[in-house]
Parts: C-alpha cells; sequence; structure tokens
C-alpha cells in the first residue's frame, strides 16, 4: 500500500472583498464554481472538499513526486484564473502543496501544517501562486 500522500490547499484571493462588493449569494457562487471546477479538474479518485471560508483541501494520492502535484496545482491555479462568474468577473487562488509519507494519524496533522505554512508563504509573496 502506497502511504505517500500530497495535500494541495488553496484560498480564495480576496474573498472578503468579493462579499463585501457583491453579497454573500455572489460569494456562495463563486465557491460552488471552484467546486465545480475542482471536481472536473482532478482524477476521480482524488479527494476535494472545502475546508472552510474560503479554503479548499485536495488530497492526491498515487502522484510520483512533488514537481508533479505542484503541476497539478499550477494546472487547477491556471483554470481557476480563467474563470468568469457574472458580477465578479475573474478571480484568483493561492496554493500550499506540500507531501508526507503516513504511519500514523499523527503524520496527517504534520502534512497539513506543511501545507498551511506554504499556502501562508504563497499569499505573503503576492497571492496567485503555488509554493511547494
Amino acid at each position: 500500500m502506497n502511504n505517500d500522500i500530497y495535500m494541495i490547499l488553496l484560498d480564495i484571493d480576496t474573498f472578503k472583498i468579493i462579499n463585501d462588493t457583491y453579497g454573500h449569494l455572489i460569494g456562495d457562487e463563486v465557491l460552488k464554481r471552484l467546486g465545480k471546477l475542482l471536481k472536473k479538474t482532478l482524477r476521480k479518485y482524488d479527494l476535494a472538499i472545502r475546508w472552510g471560508g474560503e479554503e479548499f483541501m485536495v488530497l492526491l494520492k498515487d502522484v510520483p513526486n512533488i514537481e508533479i502535484a505542484k503541476t497539478i496545482a499550477e494546472l487547477m491555479r491556471k483554470k481557476i484564473s480563467e474563470l468568469d462568474i457574472e458580477k465578479v468577473g475573474n478571480f484568483t487562488c493561492s496554493f500550499g502543496v506540500a507531501h508526507q509519507f503516513l504511519k500514523n494519524k499523527d503524520d496527517l496533522d504534520i502534512l497539513f501544517q506543511k501545507a498551511d505554512e506554504l499556502l501562508y508563504r504563497a499569499k505573503k509573496s503576492g497571492k496567485n501562486r503555488v509554493e511547494i
């Protein structure tokens, strides 16, 4: 059994501005469209979930290395930036991509912490980017 897991955390850049400017119904539409795009972009055995607020988590299995996981995140980043939502137009996301070999449940916490730190770095470094 392959216990190598890659986690991608992504967060919508300036989502508060979208909600404050266009209202929560439009913000909800942005979240729905993003969720549909993730489902359409990923393989059927990858897992994408809304992690809270405007943050999503993607778990990738059977990926050969971190560079391939980064390529997947870059593909998502590009497709998201091309989404055109009525009133909002285009928006972007920032991504943190991490890898961990899972031996126990504590390793999942470590994986999340790594991905979260990388997402924060992407936000701090100018947004609309992928950090590994």
